[in-house]
């Protein structure tokens, strides 16, 4: 069954039996989330309409074949792909940069002639790579303040947690998922 099936008719259930109230329902739902979310979908899909994923991508691969062998550029976009994804999670949310950077993905491995999977792997893990920043993911931000947390406490923690997660996910997508 597909999710959103079954999560309507599980929301169906609970307001059918008075579990949830309507009220209780509708004061659930994190509407800036959810804004966010599709508002950035809308920039995905536009990105992918106007052709700007396509021109991004074309300019990243024109960039990297001035400086890197042909046989490397895959392995090379996918250590970019990881970085710029993990530099815009630690400012967006985790949702939001995923869905802004899999078209430029795809376009990626569209514009290189290979298999996107390793890419979009890349994004989805990097996205899930907001260690450096307090406002990288909703939970830094609540102890933030109340922990007596500093700035400079996520960078000196996260940094090198950020540099961890890029080298070993980067070693290892190519070998997990074949260009």
């Amino acid at each position: 069954v597909p999710i959103h099936y079954a999560s309507m008719v599980g929301a169906l259930v609970l307001l059918w039996l008075r579990i949830l109230t309507p009220r209780d329902a509708y004061a659930s739902i994190d509407w800036t989330v959810l804004l966010m979310l599709y508002g950035l979908l809308g920039l995905g899909i536009t990105m992918q309409t106007t052709g700007t994923a396509v021109w991004l991508s074309k300019g990243l691969v024109g960039f990297a074949e001035s400086f890197v062998p042909s046989h490397m550029i895959p392995i090379v976009m996918l250590w970019l792909i990881f970085l710029l994804t993990m530099i815009l999670t630690e400012m967006l949310s985790n949702n939001a940069t995923a869905v802004m950077m899999i078209p430029i993905a795809v376009s990626l491995a569209l514009e290189l002639n290979v298999e996107p999977r390793p890419l979009i792997i890349a994004v989805t893990i990097a996205a899930s790579c907001a260690f450096s920043m307090p406002m990288g993911y909703q939970t830094h931000m609540m102890i933030y303040g109340p922990g007596g947390y500093r700035f400079t406490d996520f960078l000196r923690v996260g940094l090198p947690l950020n540099l961890m997660c890029w080298i070993i996910a980067c070693l290892l997508i190519p070998i997990f998922w074949a260009f």
